[in-house]
């Protein structure tokens, strides 16, 4: 996300990614000017500050709130000036974190608040003399119902988004970024398609140069939407087109706009946007101008993921083959299960002759739904399985002759199918095309937007009635 406010998915300089070095601050920060501290993100932070040694004032309409999070809470909001300018005297440093981003609502509400209380916000630190102003920026900001590919800093903001919170998110990054020429700094956090953004690196803004550049940061390699969203979840097994989604939505928005009914709407073209749209990005100025590295993964930060019996993150995976793969899939089964994966065998269960489309498709199902990490195919070359696989929307299937491949189709294609051949390849070979295509993590970069580029032909397919989804 951008740094300026990223709702749960970035923050400021530190934003959805992790810092090189999380607990290296450059300066000291004796006290800091929180918004939006009794919020996640908010609250995220303070607690992040005060583990760092920094002292923290929170504006919150929840004193309590702020106080268990252990900060000297100023209550009060963005539209209370008397609140904004004592919470701001004698800082050295502010995060703005507080916005609104509740769907329901006319656009001069997300005004006064998203544009309005950023302003006040720059006003009061402008007058008591704060050196530094961080901006919790949002993904939301940039796109206006398309995808983002492979963006980085130079993706331009869109004030013309029909949407009231991207609109008036956009606005507010405009007016911070205005505000540098008034010695004030600005710092950026990452967009992405499905980032994931811990909340509690900020303090990365302390190390940005002057004046304050925009930097996209991202937890490296991009995830799968519903890989990400239904952690510790067997996703669903059915999907809404994004067009019908988003037909769905603009309906209901006009809707509450018009009526508006009791409560909140059932869908919003926000949440179309977020769920369904591509947001990729290159964060290669993070890197060379901070040394920014992501340094934990997501399944690290969220503490998920069982382990293997030697250490290895352990999956679901699923296996299948047909007659002429069987004594190979057996053995790769085997030697899978012992080291603490958890096996899901579609078959076959016998030698006897079979054809192998049913096995192929019932597995590659499992892992296209989500319902296995990975998947192992065998039968005679490993070519038919594969060509099978790849029939089944979010499969990506390598017949693989060696561990180099099956290294290279994880590296650069995000491959989450392996074929083998039970023709050609004896137990060790597999065992060792198994164990590369396992611990090979996806460099995502310009991979992601190739990869990215694949799942749009599937998304057309089944939009034309092509495709049914597994």
């Amino acid at each position: 996300m951008r740094g300026r406010e990223t709702g749960v998915f970035g923050l400021l300089l530190a934003q959805d990614g992790r810092p090189a070095d999380r607990a290296t601050v450059a300066a000291p920060m004796p006290t800091a000017f929180v918004t939006g501290g009794s919020g996640f993100i908010g609250g995220a932070l303070v607690r992040r500050l005060l583990a760092d040694g920094v002292g923290v004032r929170a504006l919150a309409r929840s004193e309590a709130s702020a106080r268990a999070a252990g900060a000297e809470p100023v209550p009060g909001d963005l539209g209370d000036s008397c609140a904004m300018a004592l919470g701001a005297d004698g800082c050295d440093v502010a995060f703005h974190c507080a916005a609104r981003v509740d769907d329901p609502g006319s656009h001069e509400r997300f005004e006064a608040v998203n544009l309005g209380g950023t302003r006040h916000a720059l006003d009061a630190c402008a007058r008591a003399g704060v050196r530094r102003f961080a901006h919790v920026g949002t993904q939301a900001a940039p796109p206006a119902g398309e995808p983002l590919v492979h963006a980085d800093e130079r993706a331009p903001l869109r004030f013309d988004s029909p949407v009231a919170y991207c609109a008036t998110k956009a606005r507010a990054e405009e007016a911070v970024l205005a505000a540098r020429r008034a010695r004030l700094r600005t710092v950026g956090g990452g967009r992405h398609r499905t980032a994931t953004a811990p909340v509690d690196n900020p303090v990365l803004a302390v190390r940005a140069p002057a004046p304050g550049p925009v930097y996209l940061l991202t937890d490296g390699a991009p995830v799968v939407f519903r890989d990400f969203a239904t952690q510790g979840q067997r996703p669903p097994r059915r999907g809404v087109p994004r067009r019908v989604a988003a037909a769905l939505a603009a309906a209901a928005d006009a809707a509450w706009r018009a009526l508006p009914p009791p409560g909140r709407p059932p869908l919003t073209r926000r949440a179309v946007w977020l769920s369904g749209l591509e947001v990729t990005i290159d964060m290669s100025r993070a890197r060379t101008e901070l040394g920014y590295a992501p340094v934990r993964t997501v399944a690290e930060r969220l503490g998920v993921g069982r382990r293997g019996t030697k250490g290895a993150a352990a999956m679901r995976i699923a296996v299948g083959s047909d007659h002429a793969g069987f004594h190979l899939k057996e053995h790769v089964k085997a030697a899978l299960a012992a080291l603490g994966h958890d096996i899901v065998d579609v078959g076959t269960v016998t030698p006897g002759s079979v054809d192998y489309p049913q096995f192929a498709a019932e597995a590659a199902r499992l892992v296209g739904g989500g319902e296995a990490d990975r998947g192992v195919l065998a039968c005679g070359s490993g070519v038919g399985v594969a060509i099978v696989a790849n029939k089944v929307p979010g499969v990506r299937a390598v017949n693989a002759h060696d561990s180099a491949e099956a290294e290279m189709a994880r590296r650069h294609n995000d491959a989450n199918v392996v074929t083998l051949s039970g023709a050609r390849l004896g137990p060790q070979q597999a065992d060792a095309i198994v164990a590369a295509f396992l611990r090979t993590e996806f460099e995502g970069g310009r991979h992601a937007r190739r990869v990215g580029q694949i799942a749009a032909l599937e998304d057309q397919r089944q939009e034309a009635g092509t495709v049914v989804h597994p």
